[in-house]
């Protein structure tokens, strides 16, 4: 990203049970970001440097200023190894996710999770 850009990830690892798969985590995920998101786009099967993700892109109010309420574009991609899932967050602004969007692509399609 080129400066001035307000762009961050995180990553976060949750606990989960054995048996659960991307498609059960991916919907969770999903339904609890539409509590939120003020425009979402369908969750999208990726492929990885550690197998198949999916990726869901929207837009989600963070803060009240005195102009109004800031919003923030997000990608999150989503990982599942057995008993683990990980949640990639890539956040910018909404001007500039058309620019920062293929940058969180490259970085996510590059993650390698490592025992």
């Amino acid at each position: 990203m080129k400066g001035g850009t307000a762009g961050a990830w995180t990553g976060t690892e949750v606990a989960l049970p054995a048996a659960e798969n991307l498609d059960a985590f991916s919907g969770e995920v999903g339904r609890k970001v539409s509590q939120v998101a003020e425009n979402t786009v369908p969750a999208e099967r990726i492929l990885t440097s550690s197998g198949p993700a999916d990726r869901l892109v929207y837009e989600a109010p963070f803060d009240q200023t005195s102009g109004g309420t800031a919003v923030a574009a997000i990608t999150q991609v989503l990982l599942v190894v057995p008993g683990r899932g990980y949640v990639l967050t890539f956040t910018t602004t909404p001007s500039r996710a058309p620019a920062d969007g293929p940058v969180f692509a490259e970085i996510a399609r590059s993650i390698v999770l490592t025992p």
